[in-house]
């Protein structure tokens, strides 16, 4: 039960961590034409090549309330899949021979290493969350959510609840 509220508090604290956050920007509402002028950097953009300014660099890595909601729901299915892994790891009883296919966690992990992944994995994947621009961002969201997904699918079928 302590594990439980540890992991949950802890998931709290990172989802009002990142409904706070955002990137500052000095000098993009409330400066003279000729000062957003002085601030355009000009950069080639990696995708079609041609210039954009520094106020399109900064939309493209702001985070939204839209990659807070998704953020969100990666939390519920990692948390679906934790109790499931947790159940793999409490159930060693003959006839019963579950075995986790995570690439890390062995076969047949323990609880400490159940919570060690999952805290490191609801630690890391916010951090790498708010560091990719835009079009990876949704990208790595989706597709974390996608796998987790099918995890908590697959598990469910072979009779693990959550």
């Amino acid at each position: 039960m302590r594990n439980k509220i540890q992991l949950l508090a802890g998931l709290l604290l990172i989802f009002n961590f990142l409904s706070s956050i955002g990137i500052a920007d000095d000098c993009t509402y409330n400066c003279t034409p000729e000062e957003k002028a002085l601030t355009v950097n000009i950069m080639r953009d990696l995708d079609t090549g041609q210039t954009i300014s520094n106020r399109e660099q900064i939309d493209r890595q702001k985070w939204t309330t839209a990659d807070t909601i998704v953020e969100a729901a990666t939390y519920v299915v990692m948390y679906m899949d934790y109790k499931q892994t947790t159940e793999i790891a409490k159930n060693h009883s003959p006839g019963r021979h579950y075995s986790e296919r995570n690439p890390f966690l062995p076969r047949h992990p323990t609880i400490g290493e159940v919570n060690s992944v999952f805290i490191l994995s609801a630690l890391a994947h916010p951090v790498i969350s708010y560091a990719l621009p835009q079009p990876l961002r949704k990208i790595w969201q989706y597709s974390y959510i996608a796998i987790e997904g099918y995890c908590v699918y697959a598990n469910y079928r072979i009779g693990l609840d959550f």
